[in-house]
């Protein structure tokens, strides 16, 4: 695999390049954010965030939609997973960086869905015996 430098990569170019070398396909259609305006890519199709072309067609507002959606979650497993720092080397390291932190991600939210589960199911509970007049009691005798 061919190794680029960092300064490359900075470009809409130069990522493209470096999507096409991973995947072995160049994507038709690019979604970016402001930065990106003024590119002078010709072999995809950009389209810019806020941008009045990106809101024309209802298929371009919900493939910008889906863009918005994913950068929470890179957010959230920078702070929340420790991906901002990796200590790990190379490439493999990155993998073996990113791998744990997804993991990580996905139990914090079945967690979340859980507590939620545990919640209804401890508020149906309270809301039958209320109803059937069953009287609570918490004294310590």
């Amino acid at each position: 695999m061919k190794r680029t430098n960092s300064s490359s990569i900075r470009s809409l170019s130069g990522a493209l390049n470096q999507v096409e070398t991973l995947t072995g396909t160049r994507p038709d259609d690019c979604y970016v954010d402001l930065g990106y305006r003024g590119n002078d890519e010709k072999l995809c199709e950009v389209h810019v965030t806020r941008s009045k072309s990106a809101l024309k067609t209802r298929a371009l507002r919900k493939d910008m939609e889906s863009r918005s959606a994913i950068e929470p979650v890179i957010e959230h497993m920078k702070s929340d997973g420790l991906l901002s720092r990796n200590y790990l080397k190379g490439s493999v390291g990155d993998k073996v960086n990113a791998l744990p932190c997804g993991i990580g991600h996905d139990l914090r939210i079945i967690l979340r869905k859980l507590r939620l589960f545990w919640l209804k199911i401890f508020w149906g509970l309270y809301e039958y015996f209320a109803t059937h007049l069953i009287a609570f009691s918490f004294a310590i005798e």
